[in-house]
């Protein structure tokens, strides 16, 4: 319970925050080692995704470009493994 206590307070402050940058290179890739069939957690994943889209508007438009291909393939191959 005391990490879902801290995740709810990082999320308010995030949110009230928008210069903050997240990771998001990082979260891609731990993103995709989960759809590569990698065991990650239901938990890890689902937080993966809240920090993608909190983070990738905050990027700057050349490296949301630069990182859209990549994500689609992260969405893409995570779905194509969930249909399994």
């Amino acid at each position: 319970m005391k990490v879902m206590e801290l995740l709810v307070h990082v999320n308010k402050r995030l949110k009230s925050r928008p210069q903050v940058q997240l990771p998001v290179e990082a979260l891609l890739t731990h993103y995709a080692a989960s759809a590569g069939g990698q065991q990650q957690s239901s938990f890890f994943v689902n937080f993966a995704l809240v920090y993608l889209r909190m983070g990738f508007p905050r990027l700057p438009s050349c490296q949301q470009v630069e990182l859209l291909p990549r994500l689609m393939e992260c969405l893409t191959l995570n779905k194509q493994h969930q249909d399994e």
